[in-house]
């Protein structure tokens, strides 16, 4: 990938996270994950606290729906630490949802 090759981490993981939604349209949810933990390795890599929670939270939300609830529960008490941390709201309100549903 050109992104990866040029050391742009950020746009590296937008790309991830963008094929991890494709996936997720297409119903392919190994590949789903693969990308998203991809999306979230990148993040923690660079430092990006803010996109590490957001990962963490799409990876809850995804574990959710495929029925594993303790690998949900996990990603979603991570990413609220996270959102506490940062005072992102919004974040902390998405993991209370994902963990309470």
């Amino acid at each position: 990938m050109a992104a990866r090759e040029s050391g742009n981490s950020e746009i590296e993981a937008l790309i991830m996270k963008g094929l991890a939604a494709a996936y997720s349209g297409l119903g392919l949810h190994d590949k789903m994950v693969e990308y998203e933990e991809q999306a979230l390795k990148i993040a923690r890599q660079a430092g990006d606290i803010e996109s590490e929670g957001r990962s963490l939270c799409r990876l809850a939300n995804i574990y959710r729906d495929l029925q594993n609830t303790e690998r949900a529960i996990e990603c979603a008490e991570s990413a609220l630490n996270i959102a506490k941390r940062i005072g992102d709201g919004d974040m902390e309100h998405e993991c209370y949802f994902t963990i309470s549903v």
